[in-house]
């Protein structure tokens, strides 16, 4: 499956959003998320406090800081593990947004990534942070 969203935020921003664990815990509105730059980081969300309880566990590979990376599944052997591939490009408005991936493992993520209520989350994370850095002597 493939999904495109338009942000208003710029690319570096969206980026650092989603290699920060306290930007993407609030972007998703989760409880635990455990992520950060480097080759064979863990990728980790997990959710036990909404109704519908989920967790994902991948590592980080492909890493090109600001424009994308793709995550794949943490599974045991050698045949093909189902991955995500997330790129984000410059737009008019801030950035776009693009998510592809093969298997319903993630679909629950992306879902959470293209929900509009957490674009709002990211927006008010992403100013408050700005604002937060602006002040810092």
């Amino acid at each position: 499956m493939k999904r495109t969203v338009s942000l208003p935020h710029k690319r570096a921003e969206v980026y650092h959003a989603f290699m920060d664990p306290i930007l993407l815990s609030g972007w998703l509105n989760v409880p635990y998320v455990s992520t950060g730059h480097g080759e064979l980081h863990l990728f980790e969300i997990e959710d036990w406090n909404k109704n519908h309880p989920w967790k994902i566990r991948c590592f980080i590979l492909d890493s090109i800081r600001d424009e994308s990376f793709r995550i794949e599944k943490d599974e045991i052997g050698d045949h093909h593990k189902p991955g995500l591939d997330l790129r984000l490009v410059d737009s008019e408005q801030g950035c776009e947004l693009s998510l592809e991936w093969e298997d319903s493992y993630f679909d629950r993520l992306a879902k959470e990534l293209l929900d509009p209520r957490g674009h709002l989350r990211l927006g008010h994370l992403i100013a408050v942070e700005t604002t937060d850095a602006s002040e810092t002597p």
